[in-house]
């Protein structure tokens, strides 16, 4: 949460609760708020997004990696 030159942009969920909970979990941690998205292709079509992290169920990794990927320039992903 402390590295330099990295900037937190979005929390995306479909489910506004987890959104909630991400959003006010991190704030408490750092004091910056997160854009909440419910839809990922907006944030795969931010030019400002330089990486992804999937944190999602497993049969949702396949199709965020891939719409990631699809993406120009091809942004870094990691998958959890």
């Amino acid at each position: 949460l402390k590295m330099k030159n990295v900037e937190i942009k979005y929390f995306c969920d479909v489910m506004d609760k987890q959104l909630d909970k991400a959003n006010k979990s991190y704030y408490n941690l750092t004091k910056q708020k997160v854009n909440s998205e419910k839809n990922i292709h907006k944030i795969i079509d931010d030019k400002d997004v330089d990486a992804l992290i999937i944190a999602t169920p497993d049969h949702w990794h396949t199709y965020a990696a891939c719409k990631g990927m699809e993406a120009v320039p091809l942004p870094p992903i990691v998958l959890l």
